[in-house]
């Protein structure tokens, strides 16, 4: 079973609407181009660009919380991948 960290999904989130917000950006300027209807296409594009902005706000707040001595959210430490799984153990 895997065991995701919550970084990781919310990186993982972050990837995934990026990716719709570029092809949204994309549709919308093809759109507007060709003279085809844009308004829901450029709806569309500034609901994904809104949730990619929570998104990254919410990684920001993981990662301070984690500076502040909260709960560990990465391994924004620098040690290796065998180092982290050993600090995690203990």
């Amino acid at each position: 079973m895997l065991n995701w960290k919550a970084i990781e999904l919310v990186d993982i989130a972050i990837g995934i609407v990026g990716f719709f917000a570029f092809a949204f950006l994309i549709v919308t300027g093809v759109s507007e181009l060709t003279g085809a209807p844009a308004l829901g296409w450029a709806l569309a594009l500034l609901g994904v660009v809104i949730a990619l902005g929570l998104l990254l706000a919410l990684r920001r707040r993981m990662l301070a919380a984690e500076a502040r001595g909260g709960a560990q959210v990465s391994t924004a430490w620098g040690g290796s991948f065998d180092e982290y799984r050993r600090r995690r153990k203990s």
